[in-house]
């Protein structure tokens, strides 16, 4: 498959910044009505309409950012800005494309257009477009995700390839394709961006898919009546929503068993499906009975019917999921290794992380950023955690991420091996290492560590040993 790109060097630093401890009260729901032109604002407290808001024709997509702030509602080639504190639309901007996400800060939306096979970034400040990725050939793309660093977008392809393609958004390029089975529609990102499942929807299975790696870990079966069209993930990953809108039913997929723990009957066919994080509840629109179906997560049973407006298809993540998080860490990282290296000898620099509580540190990330080139150095981790590089990028970097939270005591190291280049001969190897979670941290001044190596472009190549009578013949 042929790509190319009009490129825009995005900071991958301010990509990556988190905001663990915005305070809110419960989230809203915002729901798209496409025949009204309008978004009902759902209380999800009461469990009742409060608001209506009047946006462009036919909405259908909507992202709300984590800080529950503003919500985007796609209507055609333009999206509606909704400050949420007042419920008004403060900006209509022409953006392109379809569906839409949000990084973690909320300062970049993505919208991709499944047609003509674009993913466009776009800066939330001044709706700027910073960047357009194009396939020139699209093959009848379907799902969309993007990690909340918002650096790595997932796309996937039903025709060509039967699969999953992985774009790296700030160095535009193409990292990773999989294939998961025949007819791959929506897919979902866990909140760490390890984990990538997607629905083979010709087949009624899903696909696990490592995201760093491309692998695909696992294939759970599951009956939705021959098309399944939405995916929700609930907040710690442990539970995945399938939207049916043959069956007229949502089946619910237990990721730690890999089983099918539930199927929902539901009046009418859903559309949109997003998890509430603040109980865990999931709430399902139905177009055709206008209503929104709120389910309880422990007893996966219907508890309420909220009607709104007409054909209600909100398609995306309608509910903010910044979840409270109680638990509080105090993260630190640091980088050793040798204070120089030789151009062609391969040297090690350990990167090393420490939680010293009092709680586990929800889902950690860290950043690595480096001024060598990207095929000079490669990452390897312990403890169950996983890193992603893309090897033909100008700079080495590396996101890595633990699968699940971090205890405290559990000591993971990242060892980088790095080959010095000739390029970077008699220079600085420079390396950054940030870490971050969700979790409240206590000292944020350690989280962040800057390592420097000298490089010699002495290759070790020693002068030839002679003998006395040679020097005396010389003198």
């Amino acid at each position: 498959m042929k790509a190319c790109f009009k490129p825009v060097i995005l900071s991958l630093s301010l990509a990556f910044v988190f905001f663990p401890e915005i305070a809110f009260s419960l989230p809203r729901a915002y729901i798209a009505n496409t025949a009204d032109g309008t978004v009902s604002v759902i209380d999800t407290n009461s469990r009742t309409v409060i608001d209506t808001i009047t946006v462009g024709a036919n909405p259908t997509h909507l992202a709300v950012n984590e800080q529950g702030t503003r919500a985007y509602v796609r209507n055609g080639q333009a999206v509606s800005v909704i400050d949420t504190s007042s419920n008004t639309v403060i900006a209509s901007p022409s953006i392109p494309g379809g569906a839409l996400f949000l990084n973690a800060d909320g300062t970049r939306l993505f919208s991709h257009d499944g047609w003509f096979g674009n993913i466009y970034t776009v800066d939330t400040a001044n709706y700027s477009v910073l960047a357009t990725n194009t396939i020139q050939s699209p093959n009848l793309l379907r799902g969309f995700a993007v990690n909340r660093q918002g650096n790595f977008a997932y796309i996937s392809e039903a025709v060509c390839c039967a699969g999953v393609l992985g774009l790296d958004l700030v160095s535009n390029n193409w990292i990773g394709v999989t294939t998961t089975g025949y007819g791959p529609q929506a897919l979902v990102l866990n909140r760490s961006g390890t984990l990538l499942y997607v629905i083979n929807a010709f087949e009624n299975t899903l696909s696990v898919v490592n995201a760093f790696t491309f692998a695909s870990t696992a294939k759970i079966p599951f009956f939705s009546g021959a098309y399944a069209s939405e995916i929700a993930i609930n907040p710690d990953g442990s539970r995945i929503y399938i939207a049916s809108g043959v069956q007229n039913s949502v089946t619910v997929i237990d990721t730690i068993s890999k089983t099918v723990a539930a199927t929902i009957a539901l009046e009418s066919g859903p559309s949109g499906l997003t998890v509430n994080p603040a109980d865990n509840s999931l709430y399902v629109t139905m177009p055709d009975a206008n209503s929104v179906a709120v389910i309880d997560a422990n007893t996966n049973a219907v508890v309420a019917t909220i009607p709104v407006g007409n054909n209600p298809v909100s398609t995306g993540v309608f509910i903010a999921q910044h979840a409270s998080v109680n638990q509080q860490a105090n993260l630190a990282i640091r980088a050793r290794g040798a204070t120089s290296a030789t151009v062609g000898f391969s040297t090690k620099i350990n990167i090393v992380m420490d939680n010293y509580g009092p709680d586990p540190a929800v889902n950690p990330s860290v950043l690595i950023e480096t001024n060598a080139p990207g095929s000079s150095m490669y990452a390897a981790i312990s403890y169950g955690w996983t890193c992603m590089q893309n090897a033909g990028a100008k700079k080495a970097s590396f996101i890595c991420a633990a699968y699940g939270n971090m205890p405290v005591g559990i000591r993971p190291s990242i060892v980088l091996r790095f080959i010095a280049p000739g390029s970077m001969a008699s220079n600085k190897l420079m390396v950054t290492a940030q870490i971050s979670s969700e979790s409240g941290d206590k000292n944020l001044l350690n989280n962040t560590n800057h390592f420097l190596m000298s490089v010699d472009a002495n290759r070790g190549i020693k002068p030839p040993i002679t003998s006395p009578s040679a020097n005396a013949n010389k003198r």
